[in-house]
C-alpha cells in the first residue's frame, strides 16, 4: 500500500513527483482507500491528468460513471475553478468558500477525500506566492471540515534561486510530506541507500547554491573594477610584451633584424608568466586534490526522468579558479600529463557509475573523448581495462565524440568504434551540426546517439530554419535507428517544442540546478 493511502482524517498532505506518469496511480491508491471506508470523493483535475486517474479507478473496481451519477465521486476541471476563485492574482477566501467548499460542507458530517491541481496550476503559472496562499486556506478547511486532502505538485516548478522559499512555505502548510512512489516500492535496505545518497547530493547541491551566490556578488563587484581598468590593463599589458621582446631582440641574435610588426605578432604570442605559472601549478594540482567531475543531467524528453549524466573534469584552482578542460588539458599536454590524467579521469567515472548502478539509481555516464583520444591504439584497451577494474558493466558507459572528429581518418575512427562496440560501450556524436556534416555520412559509423549543437536550439522556437534542421535531424536519425538529444536547452518552452518534435533526451541550463561535483581520487 501506498503512503497516500495510508492518510488519515484531517490529513492535509503533499506528494512532490519529478515523473507525471506515477501521478494517476498514487493518486487512485489514495481515492480508493477512502471509497473503502465510505468517503466521498472530490478530485479538481487538469484534463490532461483526469482520463489517466478515471482508467486506474476504473481498474481498481470502481465504476466512476455510476460513482459521479450519484454524486459519490465528484470530478471538476481544476482550470475553470482556480479562474473562478482568482481576485487580483490571489485566491480569494469568500469565492474560495463558495466555489470550493460548498460541495464539501453539503455532505458534512460525511468525510470527504479529495485531490486538486490548483496550486500545481498556479506554480506553473510562476505565482508561488498565490500558491501558498491558497495551501494556506486548503489547510484550514482541513482542520475545521471532515477533509482529506491530497496536493501534488511538479518538481520542475522549483529549480530556479528563488524558489526555496516558496517550497519551504508549501511543505509548512501540510501536516504530512509524502516521499516519492517509487521510493516507497524500494525494500528497507534500498531506501537506506538511497536516502544516504539523496543526503550526499543535497550537500553538494547546498554547497554548490552558496559557492555561486557568494560568485554573483563578487561578479557585480568585479565588473564594475573591469569597466574602469580594464582598457588600460591591456594597453600596459601589450606594451609590456613587445618591450620584454624588444630588449630580447636587442641581446640575442634569433631576434636581431625583426620587423616591428613581426615583433609585435611574435609579442603577442607570448604565454606570459600567468601560463607558465599555470604549468607550475597544474604538476602539483593532483597531488592537492583540485580536480573534480562536473556531472550534467540528461532528461527523458518524454518522461522527464534522469537517463544519464555527462562528465566533464575541471581544475578546482585555488589561484586561478574552476578550469574547464578546454582550458587545462593544453596545459597538461605540454606538461606531460595529459594521458595519465585522462586515466584518473576516466577509472573515476566508472567507479561512480558503478556505485549508482549497484545503489539501483542505473543511469548511464558519459565521457568526452578528444581526436587525439579516439585514434590513440590503446583507447580500446584502456577503455576495457577500466571498465574491469570498475566493475562497470559495458552498457552503462558512454563515450561522447565532437562531430568533427569523425572525419580527421574515417577509416580508422570506423574501426575503433566498432571495437568500442563491440565491447557493449555506448558511442555518442556531440556539437552534430557545428560542422555541416550529412547525416547519411555520419550514420555509417556504429553511433547510438546524435547531440544537436545547442546553435539550433537556442533559435528553435522563432527560426524557421533552426525548426526544419530539428525535424529533419530527429526525423532522419530515427529512420536509421539512432538516438537524438538536444543540448543546450536553456528554457521549458524550448523542453516542451522538442519534446513534440520527437527528441528522445534533453540537456542544458534549464537543468542546472541538478549539476554537481565529485572529486577526483588521484590513488
Amino acid at each position: 500500500m501506498s503512503l497516500a493511502a495510508q492518510c488519515q482524517p484531517h490529513d492535509h498532505v503533499v506528494q512532490f513527483y519529478a515523473d507525471a506518469t506515477t501521478l494517476p496511480e498514487a493518486v487512485a491508491d489514495f481515492l480508493e482507500s477512502g471509497a473503502r471506508i465510505g468517503e466521498r470523493l472530490v478530485v479538481l483535475l487538469t484534463p490532461i491528468h483526469r482520463s489517466a486517474l478515471l482508467e486506474q479507478l476504473e481498474a481498481r473496481g470502481l465504476n466512476t460513471q455510476a460513482a459521479m451519477a450519484s454524486g459519490e465521486l465528484v470530478a471538476k476541471d481544476a482550470r475553470s475553478l482556480l479562474s473562478a476563485i482568482m481576485r487580483d492574482d490571489m485566491p480569494d477566501k469568500v469565492l474560495f468558500e463558495r466555489h470550493l467548499l460548498a460541495d464539501i460542507e453539503a455532505g458534512s458530517p460525511r468525510p470527504t477525500r479529495a485531490f486538486g491541481e490548483l496550486v500545481n496550476l498556479l506554480c506553473a503559472d510562476g505565482n508561488a506566492e498565490a500558491a501558498v496562499r491558497l495551501e494556506a486556506l486548503w489547510h484550514a478547511a482541513c482542520q475545521r471540515l471532515p477533509l482529506t486532502l491530497l496536493c501534488s505538485y511538479d518538481l520542475q516548478h522549483f529549480r530556479r534561486p528563488g524558489d526555496k522559499n516558496a517550497f519551504q512555505a508549501i511543505c509548512d502548510h501540510h501536516s504530512r510530506v509524502l516521499p516519492g512512489e517509487g521510493f516507497c516500492q524500494l525494500v528497507p535496505d534500498q531506501q537506506l541507500r538511497e536516502v544516504s545518497r539523496l543526503q550526499q547530493q543535497a550537500q553538494v547541491l547546498r554547497h554548490e547554491v552558496a559557492t555561486r551566490e557568494q560568485a554573483e556578488r563578487n561578479l557585480v563587484a568585479v565588473q564594475q573594477l573591469c569597466d574602469e581598468k580594464l582598457q588600460a590593463f591591456a594597453d600596459q599589458a601589450f606594451h609590456d610584451a613587445l618591450m620584454r621582446h624588444a630588449n630580447l631582440a636587442r641581446g640575442l641574435d634569433p631576434y636581431r633584424g625583426l620587423r616591428p610588426d613581426r615583433l609585435a605578432i611574435h609579442a603577442l604570442g607570448d604565454p606570459g608568466p600567468d601560463h607558465l605559472a599555470r604549468q607550475r601549478a597544474l604538476r602539483e594540482a593532483p597531488k592537492r586534490g583540485e580536480f573534480a567531475l562536473h556531472y550534467c543531467p540528461l532528461l527523458c524528453a518524454q518522461s522527464g526522468q534522469i537517463v544519464a549524466l555527462s562528465a566533464q573534469p575541471r581544475w578546482h584552482s585555488p589561484d586561478f579558479g574552476m578550469l574547464a578542460p578546454s582550458c587545462w588539458m593544453p596545459i597538461a599536454e605540454e606538461n606531460d600529463q595529459l594521458a595519465e590524467l585522462c586515466r584518473w579521469v576516466l577509472l573515476d567515472i566508472c567507479r561512480h557509475a558503478r556505485d549508482w548502478v549497484e545503489a539501483g539509481a542505473n543511469m548511464r555516464v558519459a565521457a568526452l573523448l578528444t581526436s587525439e583520444d579516439l585514434l590513440n591504439g590503446d583507447l580500446v584497451d584502456g577503455v576495457n581495462e577500466t571498465l574491469t577494474r570498475s566493475g562497470l558493466p559495458a552498457e552503462w558507459f558512454e563515450l561522447e565524440l565532437p562531430e568533427s572528429t569523425l572525419m580527421r581518418d574515417p577509416r580508422r575512427t570506423q574501426e575503433v568504434l566498432e571495437r568500442l562496440k563491440a565491447l557493449g560501450v555506448g558511442v555518442v556524436v556531440d556539437a552534430f551540426g557545428s560542422r555541416h556534416s550529412m547525416l547519411d555520412h555520419i550514420s555509417r559509423f556504429p553511433i547510438d546517439t546524435l547531440k544537436l549543437d545547442e546553435h539550433f536550439i537556442h533559435g528553435c522556437l522563432d527560426n524557421a530554419r533552426h525548426q526544419a534542421i530539428v525535424r529533419s535531424v530527429i526525423a532522419l536519425a530515427h529512420e536509421r535507428g539512432i538516438r537524438v538529444t538536444a543540448n543546450g536547452v536553456a528554457t521549458r518552452a524550448q523542453a516542451d517544442y522538442l519534446g513534440r518534435q520527437g527528441c528522445d533526451y534533453l540537456q542544458g541550463s534549464l537543468w542546472s540546478r541538478m549539476e554537481y561535483s565529485e572529486h577526483i581520487a588521484m590513488t
